[in-house]
């Protein structure tokens, strides 16, 4: 979770800042101005967290109604209809003329923004855009070609927007953090790619970023430490959990947890990329939701192995095994185009043959949550599930996680001592504490099971990545108490 003191650092450095507005202007991104209007926007710059009602609506209807009083003064639909009708302009009486036209607009312009009145659109508008910090200006030169609106946002950076961001962060604190949500907000301060958007001559990969995220370490919130923090506790975790492989079935549960931890290395790293090519953090959101789920299998697994070393088995020996591996490698190397073989490794190193496909799929047994798994227990002895081919859902995976958070108990332990899971959602809700793992994987799920609408450019939005690393953060927490409580629960068992 992000805290408040690092937003209010945060905030604190755009207020010291000369020129806040500076911060947040998104190089090489320009607004659109309309070809051979009478008046012409000349503050074209697109900045991060700015109001799409304004720079989409507000300011275009500005453009529009000073328009619309050029046509009238001009007597033209636009500046090139009027100079053509002018011969562009070919003695000094027309240029002065058009001087004194535009001078006389700017004038009127002026005033209707000063005079209060509810039908007065100029001074509704003015007075409307000044409730967030926003106004504006329009200003005319003779050397100027036309006159210029200019639009200016320093106080709404130093005002406004500090306050809309603390509410954001108190929206997430709530437990309003659906990707979803994140993304619908980030869209209302952001300026929408496909209308307004003007590339560079090179494409967006010429984009850079602008300097407010350069801020945010100074803050203390920083996507990549929180990466590296994720790392540092998935290595942790793997160095923490010890299986030794005395039986075949053992052989075959260390493979699956060296699988996961692999996959979870391999999404830290994906993770990390993001950093250096960032776009959106659509796809990231399903990478941390993986790694949930990575990490319910590794807890459910080693739950598996410390049910196994409770059953009395005559252990594998090593020549056992290395009679094993050579009888598979052998009928593997002399059908090698036809056959398809994943490589696993014993406690000691010695590799182990397993083939992809299955035949047994048929045969597999699918728990939906922990209480259904609770009642087959309790049905026949937990002991025969390790005679069964069993699919875990990610539902059982997410309470294997708390389950451990909360009571330092692995899955089957936790049967044993009778302790109960609510099944619905809803009670799940109403103690997010205790189902801090369940409860983000439902969040997370939201990005693969509802669109995240990202119609615009990347570096447009600091809400967009203090989303992503506040439930980073929640990752990473979830991560932690299950390294804490599995090291606990391991060394109340004595193994």
């Amino acid at each position: 979770m992000i805290t408040e003191q690092e937003i209010s650092t945060l905030i604190s450095i755009v207020q010291s800042s000369k020129n806040p507005s500076k911060l947040f202007e998104i190089p090489y991104l320009t607004l659109h101005n309309r070809p051979h209007s009478f008046i012409r926007l000349g503050t074209r710059k697109v900045y991060v967290d700015f109001p799409r009602i304004v720079s989409e609506s507000l300011i275009q209807e500005v453009l529009s109604l000073c328009e619309f009083l050029a046509q009238q003064i001009f007597g033209a639909r636009n500046l090139k209809e009027y100079e053509e009708g002018k011969g562009k302009l070919g003695n000094v009486d027309d240029y002065m003329d058009r001087i004194r036209r535009f001078e006389h607009l700017v004038q009127i312009i002026r005033r209707q923004k000063e005079q209060p009145h509810e039908l007065n659109s100029f001074y509704v508008l003015t007075q409307t855009l000044n409730c967030i910090g926003i106004s504006w200006d329009i200003q005319f030169q003779a050397w100027y070609s036309r006159p210029i609106v200019r639009v200016y946002v320093g106080k709404y950076y130093k005002e406004v927007w500090p306050s809309k961001l603390l509410n954001f962060i108190h929206q997430l604190n709530l437990g309003n953090d659906s990707p979803v949500i994140i993304y619908n907000i980030a869209r209302e301060l952001s300026v929408s790619a496909p209308t307004l958007l003007q590339r560079n001559r090179n494409g967006y990969h010429q984009l850079q970023q602008p300097e407010i995220f350069s801020k945010f370490k100074e803050a203390g919130i920083s996507s990549e430490i929180e990466i590296k923090k994720l790392k540092k506790l998935i290595q942790q975790l793997n160095k923490s959990i010890e299986v030794k492989t005395s039986t075949v079935f053992q052989l075959e549960l260390k493979s699956i947890i060296d699988t996961l931890f692999a996959d979870m290395i391999s999404l830290a790293h994906s993770l990390e990329n993001v950093l250096n090519t960032y776009t959106h953090y659509q796809l990231e959101y399903l990478a941390l939701r993986k790694m949930l789920t990575d990490l319910g299998g590794v807890i459910f697994i080693v739950s598996l192995y410390q049910l196994s070393t409770e059953i009395p088995t005559r252990p594998i020996s090593t020549n056992e095994k290395i009679m094993l591996l050579r009888a598979r490698l052998d009928k593997y190397l002399h059908s090698f185009t036809e056959q398809w073989m994943q490589i696993y490794y014993d406690h000691e190193g010695l590799p182990f043959l397993a083939p992809v496909f299955s035949d047994d799929n048929d045969g597999i047994i699918r728990y939906s949550n922990y209480e259904t798994l609770k009642n087959r227990c309790l049905k026949n002895s937990p002991k025969q599930i390790i005679n069964e081919s069993i699919m875990p859902s990610d539902t059982l995976l997410m309470e294997s996680i708390d389950i451990l958070r909360n009571y330092n108990l692995f899955v089957f332990d936790a049967i044993e001592n009778g302790i109960s899971v609510p099944s619905l959602k809803e009670d799940k809700m109403e103690r997010p504490e205790e189902f801090k793992a369940y409860l983000e994987y439902v969040k997370l799920s939201d990005a693969v099971h509802e669109p995240l609408l990202t119609d615009f450019s990347p570096y447009s939005s600091t809400l967009e990545y203090i989303g992503f690393v506040h439930h980073l953060r929640k990752v990473n927490s979830i991560f932690a108490e299950t390294l804490k409580a599995y090291r606990q629960a391991v060394k109340a068992k004595g193994k």
